[in-house]
Order: structure tokens, then C-alpha cells, then sequence
């Protein structure tokens, strides 16, 4: 709706994660416990569900069945050299350069520095994306909490939000030995806070929505303890 890739892509997962709920408790039903095997077969529906949507997305995108400015936007992002993923995100990549120049204490909090901003054109240009001319403050780009926090603070903001993406494996795999009523919820949080943590700036909404899954991934986690105990 309105060309939101990422959003519908996560609602399509979230959508097909009761089919990995469902052979969780199949297994349980036929005497065998949870295990880690148990998530990872989970985690693998997952990801074929994705690859799925994904596919499913490129065709429509490509034989115009979701207009003309999503086709432009499909040709132009997975033509280019860093293929549709990175395409329209190559202020990541140029993060991700700064980062590894400063890992350790990183470049300070609003970090500035004309090279890095200067290098988002020329990205955008190889991927085949629309170029436009850098931000005037030289900000250095990073379009991800997780590359952000490291070009900010150095090792320990990376350290910070690698311990948050550890909350949505955790509070996914913890569903599916449990009996949550609002388990669709919880995987619609989780699955939204790897992405947003992997692909999306930190600031104006994200300040509000990013704790809040982060308390309710912490909720469930604290709620359920153990493997298959409950509450009310």
C-alpha cells in the first residue's frame, strides 16, 4: 500500500509465522519437547516465507502490477550493483566505511564529515538509484540504529543494539513453546525491530515505537522464564 515494501513484506512473515507455531506443536504433541532444533526448523520457515514474499514482490513490481512508480523504483534499485537491498540504502554502506575507520570510540555523536556525506551520490549512482546532492550539514549517513550507534559510541553502541536484535530470536523462539494470546503481536514487533534496527534511522517516531517493542520483548521474556511455563 502506497509502495511500503518493508512494512508489507513484514506483515506477509508475520502472517506465515503461525505455520512455524504449528510444526512447533506438532512436535510437542507427539511427546517430542521443545529444542533449539525445533527453532531453527521455525527460524527456516521464516526465511523461506520471506524469500517467498520477496519473489512475489519482484514479479508484480516487475510486470506492473503495482504501477508505474513501483516498476521505476523496482528497475532502477535491482539493475544497479548493489542489488535491490543495498540499492536504496547505500547511506548504510557509507556508514558502515565510517564506522570502520573509528571502531572502537567511534566519530561522536552528530559526527560530520564532507567525505562520508560526499560518497552517498556516487553509491546511489552505481546502484542505479536517483542522485541527489549531499545534506549541507555534512552529517555522515548511516540509515541504521545499529551502524548509527557505532559511528556515534564506538564499540559499546554496537554492542547496545546487537544485545536489542538478540530480543526478537529470543521472544521468537520463546513463542513457540508457549501459549500467548497476543503471540501475533509480538512476532509483528519482533520481525519490525530486526528490520528497523538493520535498516532504518533512529529518530523522530522511531524514538517512541523502537522502546516500546523493546519493553515487550523484554515483557515476554520475563513473563516466560522457562520453556513451558504460562500466566494467566
Amino acid at each position: 500500500y502506497e509502495g511500503s515494501r518493508g512494512l508489507s513484506g513484514e506483515c506477509f512473515l508475520v502472517a506465515a509465522y503461525p505455520l512455524a507455531q504449528q510444526t512447533s506443536r506438532a512436535r510437542r504433541d507427539r511427546g517430542r519437547p521443545a529444542s533449539f532444533a525445533g527453532a531453527l526448523i521455525g527460524f527456516a520457515l521464516l526465511a523461506l516465507a520471506g524469500a517467498g514474499a520477496l519473489r512475489i514482490y519482484e514479479y508484480s513490481a516487475e510486470n506492473g502490477m503495482l504501477g508505474d512508480a513501483a516498476w521505476q523504483k523496482y528497475k532502477g534499485q535491482s539493475s544497479g550493483r548493489y542489488g535491490m537491498l543495498m540499492g536504496g540504502r547505500t547511506e548504510f554502506l557509507v556508514g558502515l566505511e565510517a564506522a570502520l575507520d573509528s571502531p572502537i570510540v567511534g566519530l561522536g555523536s552528530w559526527a560530520k564529515d564532507w567525505r562520508y556525506a560526499s560518497q552517498v551520490g556516487t553509491l546511489r549512482a552505481d546502484a542505479g538509484s536517483a542522485v541527489a546532492g549531499p545534506d549541507d550539514s555534512w552529517l555522515i549517513p548511516t540509515h541504521s540504529y545499529l551502524i548509527g550507534a557505532w559511528v556515534s559510541a564506538g564499540i559499546l553502541g554496537l554492542l547496545f543494539w546487537l544485545w536489542v536484535l538478540s530480543l526478537p530470536a529470543r521472544a521468537l523462539a520463546r513463542l513457540n513453546t508457549i501459549a500467548e494470546p497476543i503471540a501475533p503481536l509480538i512476532a509483528f514487533l519482533a520481525i519490525g525491530l530486526i528490520w528497523v534496527v538493520l535498516f532504518s534511522p533512529y529518530g523522530a517516531a522511531q524514538r517512541f515505537s523502537a522502546p516500546f517493542s523493546i519493553v515487550a520483548l523484554m515483557w515476554l521474556l520475563e513473563s516466560y522464564p522457562g520453556r513451558n511455563q504460562s500466566i494467566a
